[in-house]
């Protein structure tokens, strides 16, 4: 998925702006997980109740491409095969 969107910014013009953004993240990762595991040691509704209100599609209308329904699909069917896991 991050492959299109770094063709999709190659080929519309901001592929600095994407990458300048990527940077960014990889640099507050460290504070970004340290912050999510307090969070998740709050939780109060598991994942198998979330579950169901999950869509196993990426619906993004400014961006239709061959790439996207290939990415839909993989989705879909990983979507289908962990909801008997979780």
């Amino acid at each position: 998925m991050e492959i299109g969107m770094l063709f999709h910014a190659l080929t519309n013009g901001y592929l600095c702006a994407k990458l300048r953004s990527t940077v960014d993240f990889l640099f507050s990762i460290r504070k970004t997980l340290a912050a999510r595991a307090i969070i998740q040691s709050e939780r109060a509704v598991i994942d198998r109740e979330l579950f169901p209100f999950l869509k196993p599609t990426v619906d993004f209308k400014a961006v239709q491409s061959p790439l996207l329904s290939f990415a839909n699909t993989v989705l879909t069917r990983y979507y289908t095969l962990i909801k008997h896991l979780i």
